[in-house]
């Protein structure tokens, strides 16, 4: 049941990109229109080695460097057919939850574990990575 997190991926993929690589998407409307969105996704799929985990590095370094007024929240995932544990939809849909919960203003994780908000004695900590 733990959650994949895939920071460390993303930080080798970033390490690796090459200056100015796939900045052209930032001045495409439609990423435009995504980025501005309150509820978009973004999903990218392709053969393997065609660069999405470069290119999504990209996109991933320019959100968080982003000094928009309001604060944006971001959840992302890399699966990788080398790791059995990110090719496992349960998986995925488990380490996007927890991304948002970390990410979110209120303490999610002490409400989950509150029993009275819940009305269940036996939660599972969703901290145990």
């Amino acid at each position: 049941m733990d959650a994949v997190l895939c920071t460390e991926k993303h930080n080798t993929s970033s390490s690796q990109r090459k200056t100015g690589t796939g900045r052209w998407i930032f001045h495409a409307n439609e990423y435009e229109t995504w980025n501005k969105s309150d509820h978009a996704f973004l999903w990218m799929n392709s053969l393997p080695g065609y660069g999405k985990t470069i290119f999504a590095s990209s996109i991933i370094d320019e959100i968080l460097g982003s000094s928009e007024a309001e604060p944006q929240t971001l959840a992302y995932f890399h699966c990788n057919f080398g790791d059995d544990r990110t090719t496992d939809a349960a998986a995925v849909l488990r380490s996007l939850v927890v991304q948002f919960l970390l990410g979110s203003e209120v303490d999610w994780f002490t409400k989950i574990r509150e029993p009275e908000v819940q009305g269940e004695e036996e939660l599972v900590s969703l901290r145990k990575f």
